[in-house]
């Protein structure tokens, strides 16, 4: 018995470093060829090894889908930050481009959360969405916003996704 307590931590150690947590099976997310225009972009902050991105009538994807979760460094393709929460961007964040005027799925997996949000993005435009544990006692939550340019103030601010009811409409693949 004494044995079994000693493995006990290397598997539990091992099964933490190999990003295991809702990754087997999937496959890497495959953005749009870059000589597409209809298309829109997307951040998704925290752990990237969590997130999935599902597109209707399109494959879903794991958006890394490499193997040890403590090491990731941030996929930055230049989208715009919001200035007025910095610190959001300390985090390891993903950023890809999407299909716009495709129903999407945005959904996080780990380490017992399982959360996720339907919306339609919009040609050219840039959200953001965040896994959080801490907002809500025993909850995890995934935010998401639209991160909209405002001309007349020339600043980047968050305006609420229009989220689909995804009890409607097409049933996903």
């Amino acid at each position: 018995m004494k044995k079994i307590y000693n493995v006990l931590p290397i598997v539990f150690i091992a099964t933490i470093l190999s990003g295991c947590a809702g990754s087997w099976g999937q496959v890497p997310y495959i953005p749009p060829s870059a000589s597409e225009e209809n298309i829109a972009k997307i951040r998704l902050i925290g752990n990237p090894v969590g997130f999935t991105i599902g597109q209707l009538d399109k494959k879903a994807g794991h958006v890394d889908n490499s193997t040890v979760v403590i090491f990731k460094s941030s996929t930055d393709i230049g989208l715009p930050k919001l200035p007025s929460v910095p610190e959001r961007y300390k985090e390891t964040y993903f950023e890809t481009a999407l299909y716009a005027g495709t129903q999407t799925k945005i959904s996080y997996s780990f380490g017992g959360c399982s959360v996720g949000m339907d919306f339609l993005p919009q040609k050219n435009e840039v959200y953001e969405f965040r896994a959080s544990f801490s907002d809500l006692a025993g909850y995890c939550v995934l935010y998401g916003v639209h991160v909209k340019y405002d001309k007349e103030n020339d600043i980047y601010v968050e305006e609420p996704i229009i989220r689909l009811d995804s009890s409607k409409g097409k049933k996903w693949n």
